[in-house]
């Protein structure tokens, strides 16, 4: 892996369509894959799990709603969700 891969500025990486939320592929290894879910106000990513495995979310900015179980939790800048 090249070195400049290893340091990147995620707001830079972000894209967005009006339409549907996009995703870009950050890092991936054998063991990890970092994705930046980019999502436009009103936009949502449909409740799911992926199993044996962990995920985390980390909101860069706006604001955001999680569902874990049955409780909503709202998200801003800054604030980590381990779902």
């Amino acid at each position: 892996m090249e070195s400049r891969e290893l340091i990147q500025h995620l707001p830079d990486r972000a894209t967005f369509r009006p339409d549907a939320m996009t995703k870009v592929d950050c890092f991936r290894s054998h063991r990890l894959i970092v994705g930046l879910n980019c999502l436009e106000p009103g936009q949502a990513q449909a409740a799911h799990t992926h199993a044996g495995a962990d995920k985390f979310y980390v909101v860069l900015r706006g604001k955001a709603t999680f569902l874990i179980g049955e409780r909503e939790v709202r998200a801003g800048p800054g604030d980590f969700i381990a779902a």
